[in-house]
């Protein structure tokens, strides 16, 4: 589904994870210890990569922003 998108939060580095990684078509890969900077552009990439999908369509853009708004919050705690 073009409007799902996931990011993966990992400590390993092999290149074997990378390479599924790869496979399953992850917006983003991101690897312990990360910054909230990496995990806001990996969150930014994946909300732009699902509103080019929706287009302006007013409540699918909403929700995709109460998700941001959220995740936001929660990044903004640790």
């Amino acid at each position: 589904d073009q409007n799902t998108k996931a990011i993966m939060l990992t400590a390993h580095s092999d290149v074997e994870y990378l390479i599924k990684a790869t496979s399953l078509k992850l917006t983003d890969y991101l690897i312990k210890p990360y910054t909230r900077k990496s995990l806001y552009k990996a969150l930014q990439k994946a909300i732009d990569e699902i509103t080019s999908h929706l287009g302006t369509e007013f409540w699918s853009v909403l929700a995709v922003l109460i998700v941001f708004v959220v995740l936001a919050v929660y990044i903004s705690k640790e």
